[in-house]
């Protein structure tokens, strides 16, 4: 499942490979496929510092039922890292609602509410 996510550049230029790099970052997110409405991404260079090359500083937003969940605000000369930074803090935050979900192919929802894995695995049919 696709859900929207909202990419905002700020004191420097458009980049498609950037912009492609957070999707990619941002569908890899624990609860991805499940339980994740809406994630905006936020890319930023001070102005003052856009010729020399940085910091760039990038912040990630993710919106689940019930949370508002906002990355720290990660500095650093390389985008791709600060970018990296922040993914790790939102997956970071992610996990610790519920840490039995590490990926989202795992979460079972039911009206909004996480149920808990099954005990055993799914139930073998013997024919």
């Amino acid at each position: 499942m696709n859900y929207p996510i909202h990419i905002r550049f700020a004191g420097l230029e458009p980049s498609n490979a950037l912009a492609t790099a957070a999707e990619v970052q941002a569908y890899k997110l624990p609860w991805a496929e499940s339980e994740i409405m809406v994630c905006w991404i936020g890319m930023h260079c001070d102005p003052e510092y856009a010729e020399a090359g940085g910091p760039y500083s990038v912040r990630v937003d993710v919106s689940l039922p019930g949370y508002e969940l906002v990355s720290r605000r990660i500095q650093h000369q390389d985008m791709h890292l600060a970018m990296g930074y922040a993914f790790e803090d939102m997956a970071r935050q992610l996990r610790a609602i519920d840490p039995q979900i590490n990926h989202a192919e795992f979460a079972v929802t039911v009206n909004g509410l996480l149920l808990p894995p099954p005990a055993h695995g799914p139930a073998r049919q013997n024919h």
